[in-house]
């Protein structure tokens, strides 16, 4: 599916996005680089999917609204889901979330049960892809940065950190 729609992230295409993934990778030491996608989006975000060999599909929004630091942590981040094995589950969610439960009789009720137990392990594996975030990129700051455009601060100047923190 990412193959046919969406742009695969080499040294000829996305070719800043490429080093970005290379100097992850080479941060961590990994021996398993991920194929990246770049997919048509509005909404900030990204995510890993696959079983055998994850993948990373990045919105494209957030090559228009993060800097090369925030690009960073935010491939920091879904490859810290990559080597913490969470991309088995990250998969399975992502495929109940997006199939017709109104399919299989019961389907809601067995999808919603699945889903509700899964979302626990979830907010723990965020959890767990932000220190990995952090260990890579050595700075709080772009992933502050991060928070705070994915809440709906265009423009940082117009924000107060602190204050987001308190509210």
């Amino acid at each position: 599916m990412s193959l046919a729609s969406s742009v695969k992230v080499t040294k000829n295409q996305f070719p800043r996005l490429n080093n970005v993934v290379d100097n992850v990778v080479d941060t961590f030491d990994w021996p398993y680089r991920p194929d990246v996608f770049v997919t048509q989006s509005p909404f900030l975000n990204a995510g890993v999917l696959g079983v055998k060999e994850p993948f990373i599909l990045v919105n494209s929004s957030i090559l228009r609204n993060f800097d090369e630091e925030e690009t960073t942590a935010i491939i920091a981040h879904e490859m810290g889901h990559i080597m913490s094995g969470h991309a088995l589950y990250k998969t399975l969610i992502w495929l109940l979330t997006r199939i017709s439960a109104n399919m299989i009789p019961g389907g809601q009720l067995l999808v919603g049960a699945i889903l509700t137990a899964l979302a626990e392990w979830d907010r723990k594996s965020e959890l767990t892809a932000d220190r990995a975030e952090l260990l890579a990129v050595q700075d709080e700051t772009p992933s502050y940065n991060i928070l705070m455009k994915m809440a709906g601060a265009e423009d940082l100047s117009q924000v107060n950190l602190n204050e987001f923190f308190a509210q």
